[in-house]
């Protein structure tokens, strides 16, 4: 799904930019899905029950961070939000 939505925000920005409603970015399609895939890691570390259990499945079997490291980054994470709070 969300590769989905990532190309149908680029043929978007495409069309506006033939359009001159925005201005041209050489490298556009890759920042967008690099935000893409920044928001996707976000949630994975964070808010990993917004995401689709079977992708959060696949990415624990995958990754390299060890449990303990994902653990403290969440701790950090959540005492950062009570300072800003």
């Amino acid at each position: 799904m969300l590769f989905t939505v990532v190309r149908a925000i680029e043929l978007q920005v495409k069309m506006m930019v033939r359009r001159k409603v925005l201005p041209d970015l050489e490298d556009g399609d890759t920042l967008l899905m690099a935000l893409a895939s920044a928001s996707m890691v976000h949630s994975y570390m964070y808010t990993p029950k917004c995401l689709d259990p079977s992708y959060v499945g696949f990415l624990n079997r995958h990754s390299q961070t060890h449990r303990i490291v994902k653990a403290a980054l969440v701790r950090r994470f959540e005492s950062l939000i009570l300072v800003l709070t």
